[in-house]
């Protein structure tokens, strides 16, 4: 009885022993793989979310006014000079392009560039706007790491806004315009903080280009003006960084009225200012608003979830920072 215990405890001890040694060894694989992965910078992260979020919409039909893109690349193709120089049939009766587009054309450009080297298929075309996404969402995360310790949340959370989701799956300039628009932020900022000339002077060559992407990145200019005056408390190289993109827009508003005799700069704005007057009604403008405050700000919430403590004092103050944004969206919808 005694040589059946003693045994039953050796096998025991056994299987306690490969039981541990199994876990020491799932321990050490775990503490191996946690070690490689938090190796991979997250930038790599970054790149492989952004992919993974808009490699579903690869093969997404031309929707809406991707068609207007297209066909100016199409022009672009023929007559690169002349870009707007053709009539089409959009609002029901066949006008000059002009009349039916006001953006600048940069996008256009890149679209006919795209086309001629790979081809006009959906796949292709989105593949080539996935580009300036991933240059926005590493913009993001760059200029974040200026301002707060755990950057890559901020350019995670700008990835899945559902905004930027249903922006970057288009063949337009929005995102091409964000791309640009926080790159020449972060070589302003940088040139704040290292006072060199060609920071400000790249900074100013992309906002340019964000002006030629869409009139609406005009809109830097006075962020970068005051936010520059605040830093420096005068005049100095970063002014240049504003000298461009002016440029840049009084350039294209030239060429527009040389050949069409009329610049989409002005027109685009007349075209604001009829669509706040006949914006739809009070209801119509609201529930629009709340859409875009939805579109733009809703994962913002996910702050407690990453590891923010939930201050219940906060919330009088986010509500009165959610009304602005709907009060602001709620305009600005009627200007569309």
């Amino acid at each position: 009885m005694q040589s059946i215990q003693l045994l039953v405890n050796s096998k025991l001890c056994k299987n306690i022993f490969q039981f541990r040694q199994a876990a020491g060894k799932t321990n050490r694989m775990r503490a191996y793989l946690k070690e490689r992965f938090t190796a991979i910078p997250p930038q790599v992260w970054l790149v492989a979310l952004t992919f993974a979020c808009l490699a579903l919409f690869l093969d997404k039909a031309v929707h809406v006014d991707d068609t207007l893109f297209l066909r100016a690349a199409q022009q672009i193709q023929k007559h690169p000079a002349d870009f707007y120089g053709f009539r089409m049939n959009w609002f029901g009766t066949t006008r000059q392009m002009t009349d039916n587009f006001d953006n600048p054309p940069l996008a256009c450009y890149y679209i006919a560039l795209v086309a001629a080297a790979a081809g006009w298929s959906e796949p292709i075309l989105h593949l080539a706007f996935a580009l300036p996404a991933l240059m926005a969402i590493l913009g993001i995360f760059s200029l974040a790491k200026h301002h707060c310790s755990r950057p890559y949340i901020a350019a995670a959370v700008a990835l899945l806004t559902p905004v930027f989701l249903i922006s970057a799956t288009t063949l337009m300039s929005d995102v091409l315009l964000l791309a640009f628009w926080v790159w020449a932020l972060f070589f302003f900022e940088r040139g704040l903080q290292e006072d060199r000339f060609s920071a400000f002077l790249l900074s100013g060559l992309l906002a340019g280009m964000a002006v030629l992407s869409k009139f609406s990145g005009l809109a830097l200019l006075p962020l970068m003006a005051v936010y520059g005056f605040h830093r420096k408390r005068r005049g100095g190289w970063w002014l240049i960084a504003l000298a461009v993109p002016l440029l840049f827009a009084a350039a294209c508003e030239w060429t527009t009225f040389s050949l069409y005799g009329k610049g989409l700069f002005l027109t685009a704005a007349g075209v604001s200012s009829k669509a706040r007057v006949h914006g739809g009604s009070l209801l119509e403008r609201g529930i629009v608003g709340l859409s875009f405050v939805g579109g733009c700000f809703l994962p913002l919430q996910v702050q407690p979830a990453l590891g923010h403590r939930w201050n219940p004092r906060l919330v009088p103050v986010r509500a009165k920072h959610a009304f602005r944004h709907w009060r602001h969206a709620r305009t600005s919808a009627g200007s569309q």
